[in-house]
């Protein structure tokens, strides 16, 4: 089946869509302006482009387009100036709720229907059954929580998340990187279940990326990691 990815116009989605394709790996790209996709994208036949905005749907626009996909991944983020990162409405945590909802309305439709969520986040965000983050770290992030709405939105949709471990017809995953860098290939990485990183660590954006790859095409990796917040480890040299 196919994998719904929001945000499949950012950096990160872009390479989510990318790695997909590679393991030949039907997509349904959700992109506010589907003219800002290269043509071998919107030419591919395993890509069906949908044009809109998730904060523009209703319910019912986004349960058709969630129909037929047995994962949805969110790349979700708001755009990285002031008045956005500090301000403004928050995106990651409602989106996360509504499709929560729609998977499980789905299941009482038709009990074989399982979604699958896999929502990219931050190291910083904490899993407070696993992390056991330092004092300096508590402090960094609950600034970070007060004073910017970005961060805040993450660390809602982590809670979120977290707080609904047994909903039926729907099993998630959040992936949380360090800081990301760009680099075209793939390279060794780990995942674990809790946080090591410093502030300074950074991950692979095409790391990031692979991981989710796999946690959508192998049933084993899923098995090992839903319910779970991996966190992204490129091995150093």
């Amino acid at each position: 089946m196919k994998t719904l990815v929001l945000g499949g116009n950012g950096r990160t989605g872009k390479l989510v869509v990318q790695e997909l394709l590679k393991a030949n790996h039907p997509v349904r790209l959700l992109v506010r302006d589907r003219t800002k996709l290269p043509d071998e994208l919107l030419n591919n036949p395993s890509v069906e482009c949908v044009e809109g905005s998730i904060t523009s749907l209703s319910d019912n626009q986004l349960e058709e387009y969630i129909k037929g996909c047995s994962t949805v991944v969110s790349c979700l983020g708001k755009n990285p100036t002031f008045s956005e990162t500090f301000g403004g409405q928050k995106l990651v945590s409602p989106s996360t709720e509504r499709i929560h909802n729609i998977a499980k309305k789905l299941h009482e439709a038709s009990p074989s229907t399982v979604t699958r969520f896999i929502l990219m986040n931050g190291s910083m965000v904490f899993n407070k059954d696993f992390d056991s983050p330092s004092w300096t770290q508590r402090f960094i992030t609950s600034l970070l929580k007060t004073l910017m709405t970005a961060f805040r939105d993450n660390v809602d949709a982590a809670e979120f998340l977290r707080s609904h471990p047994n909903t039926p017809g729907f099993e998630w995953s959040v992936v949380r990187p360090g800081q990301l860098i760009d680099k075209s290939e793939v390279s060794e990485y780990t995942m674990t279940k809790s946080t090591t990183t410093s502030l300074s660590e950074t991950t692979l954006r095409i790391n990031v990326a692979d991981a989710m790859r796999r946690l959508i095409t192998s049933d084993e990796c899923w098995k090992q990691w839903k319910g779970l917040m991996p966190v992204v480890h490129d091995k150093k040299a």
